[in-house]
């Protein structure tokens, strides 16, 4: 197996400090108060990503995508196969730069990934293309609708 390495660019998003910036800003969020976490992340992102929302320790939507991409044009210029080990936020931006999603699709698209999915791209220095989403082969239990989340 070739060498592994760790890139600190493809690092998910604070979304502790993105739901504590969206309180910050919107107290009155009855979904917070109520504790609706998923449906208040998901109104918090799309506030992040049109700039809503900010704090000194919360890097902004664009310097995330920044971040993101340096690490894309890094894999793209590997030869191979490669693994990537990564979090859903990473994962949407992967898959914004292969479909041309706006942001709000992106985060949506985010919230629908499982945990442990295999998503699998075709890249190369110039194109992305999603070859597989979400994908569970791994899953082999018989499907309980009651680990799913709903948002």
């Amino acid at each position: 197996l070739p060498d592994s390495c760790v890139l600190p660019e493809l690092n998910e998003y604070d979304f502790r400090g993105v739901l504590k910036a969206y309180s910050s800003a919107f107290p009155e969020d009855s979904d917070i108060a109520a504790g609706r976490w998923l449906v208040a992340l998901k109104t918090a992102m799309i506030a992040w990503a049109r700039d809503q929302i900010a704090a000194a320790d919360l890097e902004t939507w664009a310097d995330f995508h920044i971040r993101v991409n340096a690490a894309a044009k890094r894999i793209a210029r590997e030869s191979g196969e490669v693994l990537v080990v990564t979090s859903g936020g990473v994962i949407s931006l992967f898959a914004q730069r292969a479909l041309g999603f706006d942001d709000n699709s992106i985060v949506a698209m985010n919230l629908a990934l499982k945990n442990t999915a295999i998503n699998e791209f075709r890249v190369t220095e110039h194109s992305w293309q999603l070859q597989s989403f979400n994908a569970m082969p791994h899953y082999v239990q018989p499907l309980d609708l009651s680990f799913h989340t709903r948002v």
